[in-house]
């Protein structure tokens, strides 16, 4: 399990692969790329647990939405286009 203390932080956590295995359900995740029409990073919400695979330990798979209808996956490829919101200054 990861911990990190917000006052240590100076800039946003990216997601890692091992960052991703241990997401949980509800954890929010900003795309690093893409901007809302408030200005602020794209809010992504984890929406189930982390796939990883036995035969494939470096592999994960992450169920993400944003929004009603939009609907993705975070994987080892994509993992960081994204950064932990907890930890972000925007």
């Amino acid at each position: 399990m990861f911990h990190f203390r917000k006052a240590n932080i100076t800039h946003p956590i990216i997601v890692t692969p091992e960052i991703a295995k241990h997401l949980h359900p509800s954890d929010v995740l900003h795309h690093n790329d893409h901007l809302a029409c408030d200005g602020y990073h794209e809010r992504w919400r984890v929406n189930g647990a982390p796939q990883v695979w036995v035969n494939q330990p470096d592999r994960v798979r992450v169920p993400l939405k944003h929004g009603l209808y939009d609907y993705a996956q975070l994987t080892e490829t994509n993992c960081t286009n994204f950064h932990l919101a907890k930890y972000c200054t925007h």
